[in-house]
């Protein structure tokens, strides 16, 4: 995948959108919209969401599940 200003969002449309997603890892929809609003899949299902995408040969890199940095802050 390429870098994206929300990876998590672009790994839960690959896996098919937030329900699919909910599905394939045993959780509800919102949690899965919230990994989607805050920008990031939770660090205890990385391996998981790794080993699916393998299966599922979806494009997911260790680097797509690593939470975007945060913007530099503005020089006063």
């Amino acid at each position: 995948m390429s870098a994206l200003p929300n990876r998590a969002s672009a790994i839960i449309d690959a896996f098919g959108g937030t329900s699919a997603t909910a599905n394939v890892f045993g959780v509800s929809a919102s949690a899965v919209s919230n990994w989607r609003k805050d920008g990031r899949i939770p660090a205890r299902l990385h391996l998981r969401v790794l080993s699916e995408a393998a299966r599922r040969e979806v494009d997911v890199s260790a680097e797509d599940l690593m939470a975007s940095p945060s913007p530099a802050p503005e020089a006063a």
